[in-house]
């Protein structure tokens, strides 16, 4: 997946913003009801974090 795909994915969700709320302009985040559940280095786009429940991501 290339940055281009992820945004894209990330816009599908409902009520979904895009917004860079750090000091850093090439960390973009993606937030539901002003919360981050995604968010990636869009200059140096080698990953992406993901918001996930504890137990949940200890299956993953």
């Amino acid at each position: 997946m290339n940055k281009k795909d992820f945004r894209n994915f990330c816009l599908t969700f409902n009520g979904v913003t895009e917004d860079h709320p750090f000091e850093d302009d090439n960390i973009l985040a993606f937030k539901v009801m002003g919360k981050i559940y995604a968010m990636a280095d869009v200059e140096n786009f080698n990953g992406i974090n993901l918001k996930c429940d504890p137990v949940k991501a200890s299956m993953l």
